[in-house]
């Protein structure tokens, strides 16, 4: 076999390997990783074979993206425009719930006035880091105030609300999505909530690969697109709060960019 034969087989082989896509977000506090590894790895089974490895660490999962080019990744656009900032990426999906491909995140309480929750406890269904970052979107120009909330991690974001009901916190984080889902299955709890502010409209979570994509990396971002088609993909983008995954537009590509 000449030179170019070789290069042509190692090339064929490299594109029928199946590949890896890492999932991190810091917007849903995941606590059933087994579960969400088993589903998807079933279902990739029947697709080439590839894998899904959530990460629970930012870091480690940064480490495994860097450490393996060909690979995807499914993340919070927040943590895509972090990330391509250090290393060459190219967003392929973005995911959509509700009809939509953009949410916003809402601050709550039992007050009227943010200053009221000076020191206090705001729970969120994000990560630390996230959400003090969007609590400096809802709350600009207020960083001593920020810098004075404690944060409660839980795992979605109608515990959090739930939690200001309870009184566990005197805040919470949430999603406009949240709030509706608590307004239907406890009105009388939402109805006790005040909504002292929101951040910007983000887009939901995004599947990316390195710039310079290559054809395997590319069909396998099609097996993603086409889950939610099917009843047996749908089910399982629901574990992670998505109905399906679609291209970007221009627009789109532009907001993580900026």
């Amino acid at each position: 076999m000449g030179a170019a034969g070789v290069g042509w087989f190692l090339k064929s082989r490299a594109q029928d390997t199946p590949l890896t896509v890492y999932f991190y977000s810091p917007e849903t506090n995941v606590n059933n990783f087994a579960l969400i590894k088993g589903e998807f790895d079933t279902f990739l089974a029947d697709h080439g074979g590839h894998k899904f490895q959530p990460f629970s660490d930012r870091a480690t999962f940064e480490q495994q993206v860097a450490a393996n080019p060909r690979s995807l990744c499914l993340m919070s656009s927040w943590h895509c425009r972090l990330l391509a900032a250090r290393q060459a990426m190219e967003p392929l999906l973005v995911g959509r719930a509700r009809g939509k491909s953009t949410q916003k995140h809402l601050l709550f309480g039992r007050t009227k006035n943010p200053a009221d929750l000076r020191g206090q406890k705001v729970a969120s269904g994000g990560t630390r880091e996230f959400t003090l970052t969007l609590l400096l979107q809802i709350l600009p120009g207020q960083q001593a105030l920020v810098d004075s909330l404690k944060i409660l991690v839980v795992p979605k974001d109608i515990d959090a609300l739930m939690a200001v009901g309870f009184g566990a916190a005197k805040g919470a984080v949430a999603t406009e999505s949240g709030s509706d889902k608590l307004a239907k299955s406890n009105p009388k709890q939402r109805g006790e909530l005040q909504q002292l502010g929101g951040g910007y409209e983000s887009l939901l979570p995004v599947l990316a690969g390195p710039k310079n994509t290559d054809d395997s990396m590319k069909k396998l971002a099609a097996i993603f697109r086409r889950m939610g088609d099917t009843g047996e993909g749908r089910s399982r983008l629901q574990l992670l709060g998505l109905e399906a995954l679609t291209e970007l537009d221009a627009t789109q590509k532009g907001r993580l960019k900026s």
